[in-house]
């Protein structure tokens, strides 16, 4: 092999001196440290660092910000987690018909997670608790086999949230895509709408995936089989809201929005909901409501007990905590990924006070909130798409948000009940579908297909099978495609190719891959490069200078194509070749191995070669 050697000159170029092999020892690219004597002094800064100020600032994100906090951000966060508790008081009684199991699990899955979260947190506008996407997830886990599984899988799901926590595994969202979020988030909105779309109209709401929600809608809207004051309450409060954020989105340009105004935007969702119960309280107080209710809600608070790793059926045997794990199958790895997907979701979506998300820190909360629940019989939670968007409307300006609704949760099981069970179906439903309407982004569509159309594949990709098989599958679809998009570009790399003069006149075809070369790709590249050369029949210089790495297949083929061009008598030369990559390919003891880092020297090569040819040239001519 001949590879080159380099010295600073004071303008900083660097002259070739060429070599017969790569001298490993003044290459600071293979130089290996012996690591075994340090082993001990890193384990030290790992303990220290991990023990530090600024890593408990990192953990518990409250301790940074929570000196700051006045009476302005307390009255945001106070209206905002009112407004939260109103709603998800509800939809934890939604949580549990859907999840199979009684009333009062969804409620306690409704507060430990806004206190933790309140802690851990860093996204604002997270709403943790129940979600009508997870608890499909537990229907489809425990199936009528009681609570006291969902229990467990909720402190399983803890346990592998926590466990991805600690190893920094948070790294794993960065595989899923902008497009792909923007197309899950959208389809959990509109799934979340859809959800909502029968208590709007006073219907009773099957328990259906969103095609067949829709289907069962219809046919009963031609049969007129709705209640006429559910839906002109719902449809009233809808318009308000709405009207109230296309006011304020007009009006907040223009600078001309009186305060009360904007506290009556900020407290909208709140002011609907407390008008609306006590209209339905007067008109139901003497005969029978027009209005149908969230209804009665069991009162008292969980007993503080460890979650069920076994239990006693009715005929009196027991299963193990190895039969209840092997019951709930798959579930035990899918509900703790959903969870923690909608909650990264939610963060990508509403967290913009931050350039990105600390996902590894979200584990922890998300982990947290579910360990910490299962002890108080709580489902598993994570944070809910619908009421994250009635949060970020309602004006929330930290994490403590939660704290308001954790305690009115609580306020709810303890001394509230008789005045919840007063509030309108309808105006949740309205409350909901009108926050649902801020995930979707039409822009984002816009964005995409000004810049790059390809990019809307993986997304409508996604958003079309969460809506019509599976919230689950939707985003492992998305990611596929991504994952197919990323390995064909690995396989397929651009290959620029110009053919070109030296500055002594020597014509040469420059070839410039624009990455790296690793077994996918490397045969393409190879038959390229031949096909290329044969049909110019010029020296070839490989212009290296976006090849970051190479294995071993890259390693073989290249020797290959060297072999070719030596056969032909054609130049073939490699220009900026990074050290580690010419390491491996000359580990392989390949001959002809030419690399060089000066334009000067490779020029002087081609004329060389192009002065040789012509002189082959003149002796055949002198022998005919």
């Amino acid at each position: 092999m001949h590879t080159t050697q380099t010295n600073n000159n004071q303008n900083g170029v660097s002259h070739i001196g060429t070599t017969s092999s790569v001298d490993t020892e003044d290459n600071n690219d293979f130089i290996l440290a012996n690591t075994s004597k340090s082993r001990p002094n890193w384990v030290r800064r790992r303990i220290r660092s991990a023990c530090s100020k600024k890593t408990l600032y990192k953990r518990i994100p409250i301790l940074g910000w929570v000196p700051q906090y006045n009476q302005k951000y307390a009255l945001s966060d106070f209206i905002a987690g009112v407004t939260i508790g109103c709603t998800v008081i509800a939809q934890g009684l939604v949580f549990a018909m859907v999840a199979g199991v009684p009333p009062q699990y969804g409620l306690y899955t409704s507060f430990m997670g806004c206190f933790v979260y309140g802690v851990f947190g860093t996204c604002k506008a997270s709403a943790v608790g129940p979600s009508i996407m997870t608890a499909v997830l537990i229907f489809e886990a425990i199936g009528g086999k009681g609570p006291q599984y969902g229990i467990l899988l909720c402190f399983l799901t803890g346990l592998i949230q926590l466990l991805l926590a600690v190893l920094g595994f948070g790294f794993l969202i960065d595989f899923i895509s902008t497009p792909v979020m923007s197309g899950f988030a959208c389809a959990g909105a509109v799934f979340t709408a859809t959800t909502q779309i029968h208590n709007l109209f006073g219907m009773k709401a099957p328990n259906r995936n969103f095609i067949p929600t829709w289907v069962d809608f219809i046919t009963n809207i031609s049969q007129t089989n709705f209640k006429i004051w559910d839906t002109v309450l719902g449809l009233t409060c809808l318009l308000v809201l709405v009207l109230l954020k296309v006011l304020e989105k007009i009006l907040v340009p223009l600078g001309k929005l009186p305060k009360l105004f904007t506290a009556i935007c900020i407290a909208g969702n709140l002011i609907v909901i407390i008008t609306t119960t006590i209209i339905s309280y007067y008109v139901g107080e003497n005969e029978e409501t027009p209005f149908r209710l969230t209804g009665y809600v069991p009162s008292g608070l969980p007993t503080i007990q460890v979650p069920p790793f076994s239990y006693q059926t009715v005929s009196n045997a027991t299963t193990t905590f190895r039969e209840m794990v092997a019951d709930l199958h798959l579930a035990i790895f899918v509900v703790p990924f959903m969870g923690l997907l909608e909650t990264i979701t939610v963060c990508k979506t509403f967290n913009e006070d931050v350039l990105s998300v600390d996902a590894t820190q979200e584990f922890l909360a998300i982990g947290l909130s579910n360990v910490m629940g299962s002890f108080l019989q709580a489902l598993p939670c994570s944070a809910a798409l619908g009421r994250s968007a009635i949060n970020y409307s309602s004006g929330v300006k930290t994490t403590l948000g939660g704290l308001y609704t954790g305690v009115l949760v609580l306020l709810a099981l303890v001394y509230l009940t008789p005045y919840f069970y007063y509030i309108p179906k309808a105006t949740l439903a309205s409350v909901i579908i009108a926050a649902c309407t801020s995930v979707l982004k039409v822009e984002v569509v816009k964005q995409m297909w000004r810049t790059k159309k390809s990019d809307l594949i993986p997304g409508l990709t996604t958003f079309v099978v969460c809506l019509t098989w599976s919230l689950q599958y939707g985003i492992l679809m998305g990611v596929g495609v991504d994952l197919l998009s990323i390995m064909y570009h690995a396989a397929r790399p651009k290959i620029y190719m110009q053919q070109t003069k030296s500055s002594k006149g020597t014509k040469y075809l420059l070839v410039t891959p624009d990455r790296w070369i690793i077994f996918p790709s490397v045969y393409y590249v190879k038959n390229l490069v031949t096909k290329w050369s044969v049909r110019h029949g010029v020296p070839v210089v490989l212009d290296c200078s976006h090849i970051y790495g190479a294995d071993y297949t890259a390693a073989t083929v290249i020797r290959n194509l060297i072999q070719d061009f030596v056969k032909r008598h054609q130049p073939l030369l490699f220009y900026n070749l990074r050290p580690s990559v010419s390491y491996i390919v000359s580990s392989l003891s390949v001959k002809d191995f030419f690399v060089y880092y000066n334009l000067d020297e490779f020029d002087d090569v081609l004329k060389t070669w192009c002065a040789n040819k012509e002189s082959v040239r003149g002796q055949k001519n002198q022998l005919y």
